[in-house]
């Protein structure tokens, strides 16, 4: 299966294919190995194939994460994990989380297969809980509490409380909450967030990165023409500014819950 994945990584981010080909590929090459055969006429979607590839991965022992992390399929696969729980500090209270610790990787998915697995997920959250690739952080650090912890318990959050947002909504409330709570890490947060920004929704974290970035100079009525603007800005001022715009995407959310329940 593994190498099944890696043929198609690499078949399209070499231009061999189109996306849509390469999906297509491997949608028909992962069939027999799951038993199921289509229908004449009727190709074989992934959303069916994944659940099977996943409980054959599970009974030999092995976990796996599939779906889209855009814009490729996804497939990561680990040996062992163990499930810890967190009380999280976040902007509207106190959430307890659960995360599945993740270790002895056998695939990072198709960032690691790219980057000789140099980059690669640190972790993702889901409606039930989160999941961290154990060797992405020091469980001490302050990249761990914010950047892993506050912010996928932030998604954890507002799956709940807000379970229609979008992926670049939710990144851009989860990135605010960085802010909110980071100390040491804060501008090389703000630096990374200048550097990936993107007008592209199919791409949730740049196109987060670049609202968010707008909204902070905006707010803060900073000269965008000075690259590294946040270093004169004391950590303070960024962390209440975050908190303001958090706090007021918050409320218009809420506004616009209440609309579609009680529509004119």
């Amino acid at each position: 299966m593994l190498a099944v994945y890696q043929r198609y990584w690499s078949r399209v981010m070499t231009g061999r294919v189109t996306a849509e080909i390469g999906k297509r590929q491997l949608a028909d090459t992962l069939a027999p190995l799951v038993g199921v055969s289509g229908k004449s006429g009727t190709p074989i979607e992934m959303d069916e194939l994944e659940p099977k590839i996943q409980e054959q991965i599970r009974a030999r022992g092995y976990y796996s994460l599939q779906g889209v992390t855009s814009p490729f399929r996804e497939f990561m696969l680990w040996r062992t994990q163990d499930n810890k729980v967190y009380d999280v500090d976040l902007p509207d209270g106190r959430e307890a989380v659960s995360v599945a610790m993740l270790d002895d990787f056998v695939s990072l998915g198709w960032t690691g297969f790219a980057t000789g697995n140099y980059y690669h997920s640190g972790g993702w959250a889901t409606r039930e809980r989160l999941f961290c690739v154990r060797m992405s952080y020091d469980l001490d650090s302050e990249s761990f509490r914010i950047s892993y912890l506050a912010h996928e318990g932030q998604h954890f959050s507002d799956y709940k409380r807000f379970p229609s947002l979008e992926g670049p909504e939710l990144e851009y409330r989860a990135k605010l909450v960085e802010l909110i709570y980071a100390d040491t890490t804060a501008r090389e947060l703000l630096k990374a967030f200048s550097e990936q920004g993107s007008d592209r929704r199919e791409n949730p974290h740049g196109y987060a990165n670049l609202r968010l970035m707008n909204d902070l100079t905006h707010t803060l009525n900073v000269a965008t023409s000075d690259a590294s603007w946040w270093e004169a800005i004391p950590p303070a001022t960024i962390r209440a500014t975050a908190l303001r715009l958090f706090n007021e995407d918050t409320q218009r959310l809420g506004r616009r819950g209440a609309a579609a329940k009680h529509p004119l």
